[in-house]
C-alpha cells in the first residue's frame, strides 16, 4: 500500500492530493533553543528547548482530461486550499494503514506558472504547496476514549484498577498510558448527578477542581487543549469561573499517568469519561 495525502478543508470536504515524493518538513519539527552567553566564556549555555510551528512543503500534480478540465480542477483546488476560509487538515495515511493528521493553512504554492515547461503541460500542472502548521505535532485520526461508570464495589475492568465508586464520592484510580511521542491534552465529560469534581494527575502532581453541582443527566465538558481551553455545561453555560484558582488544565505526560478521579454525591447514573488524540513528531 502506498501513501495517500488528503486535504480536508474548512468545511470538512476532502480532496485527495496526487503527491510527488519530494515532501519537506513532515518528520522532525523545528526546535527553538534559548541560550545564555558569557562575555568571558566561549560558546553558550542552553537554558531551554521547545518545538516551534512547522512548515510543510508538499509537491503535487493536478491533472485533467482536457485543458478546460485542468483549469476547473485548479480552481476547485484553489478554493479548497484558500486559507482565508480557515484552517484545514492534511491527512497522511502510510503504507501500514496508519493515518495521522496535522492542522494547517496553505501559505503559498497555488500562484502557479503557466508557461509550457517541466512544471506544466496541457492537461497537467505541478505545484509546490507550502503549509503553515500552528502546532508542530501530528495527531491520531482515531480518538482514544473510555468511560467510568458507577459501581458499588471494587472494579477490575480496563482501564481503571482498582475502582471504587460510592453514592457519596467517586474514586477512580487509573493508569492511562500515553504512548505517543509527546504529552497530549485530554477532554473530560462528567455526567451528573454529582458535585465537587476533582481530576488529579498524580504523576505530574497537577490537580483540577471544579466547584459546581450537576443534577441527573446534566453534563459538563472540560477541554484542556491549549487555544481551546473551556469548561462548558450541556446547556452552553460557561463554568470556567468555577475552577479553583489553583486548578491546572493538565496534560497527559508521555508514558504512564496515574490518575485519580473524585466526585461527591454520585449515583448509578453518574459517570466520568475522557478522550484524547496521541501526538507524534512525524507522519
Amino acid at each position: 500500500m502506498s501513501e495517500t495525502f488528503v486535504w480536508v478543508d474548512a468545511d470538512s470536504n476532502s480532496t485527495t492530493l496526487k503527491v510527488e515524493r519530494q515532501t519537506q518538513g513532515r518528520f522532525a519539527p523545528p526546535t527553538r533553543f534559548v541560550t545564555d552567553t558569557s562575555p568571558t566564556q566561549p560558546g553558550s549555555l542552553v537554558r531551554s528547548t521547545r518545538h516551534e510551528s512547522r512548515r510543510l512543503v508538499v509537491p503535487i500534480v493536478v491533472q485533467g482530461s482536457t485543458s478546460s478540465d485542468l483549469r476547473t480542477n485548479i480552481r476547485n483546488l484553489n478554493y479548497a486550499l484558500d486559507p482565508v476560509r480557515g484552517s484545514g487538515q492534511l491527512k497522511v495515511t502510510g503504507p501500514d494503514g496508519t493515518t495521522r493528521i496535522v492542522n494547517a493553512y496553505l501559505e503559498d504554492g497555488m500562484g502557479l506558472e503557466e508557461s509550457l515547461n517541466s512544471t506544466v503541460g496541457r492537461t497537467w500542472q505541478r505545484a509546490s504547496l507550502q503549509f503553515f502548521c500552528e502546532e508542530p505535532y501530528w495527531l491520531d485520526e482515531v480518538t482514544t476514549s473510555s468511560t467510568v461508570a458507577y459501581n458499588t464495589t471494587t472494579a477490575t475492568f480496563f482501564p481503571f484498577f482498582p475502582l471504587r465508586l460510592s453514592s457519596s464520592t467517586v474514586f477512580g484510580a487509573a493508569t492511562i498510558n500515553n504512548d505517543g511521542d509527546v504529552q497530549t491534552w485530554p477532554r473530560w465529560t462528567i455526567t451528573g448527578p454529582g458535585s465537587a469534581i476533582y481530576l488529579k494527575n498524580l504523576t505530574s502532581g497537577k490537580t483540577l477542581y471544579l466547584n459546581t453541582t450537576l443534577t441527573a443527566g446534566e453534563t459538563v465538558t472540560i477541554d484542556t487543549t491549549p487555544g481551546v481551553r473551556s469548561v462548558t455545561k450541556n446547556d452552553g453555560t460557561n463554568l470556567f469561573q468555577y475552577l479553583s484558582t489553583t486548578s491546572s488544565l493538565w496534560p497527559l505526560l508521555r508514558g504512564s499517568n496515574s490518575i485519580q478521579l473524585e466526585m461527591s454525591s454520585a449515583t448509578t447514573n453518574s459517570a466520568i469519561a475522557y478522550s484524547y488524540e496521541r501526538r507524534w513528531l512525524s507522519a
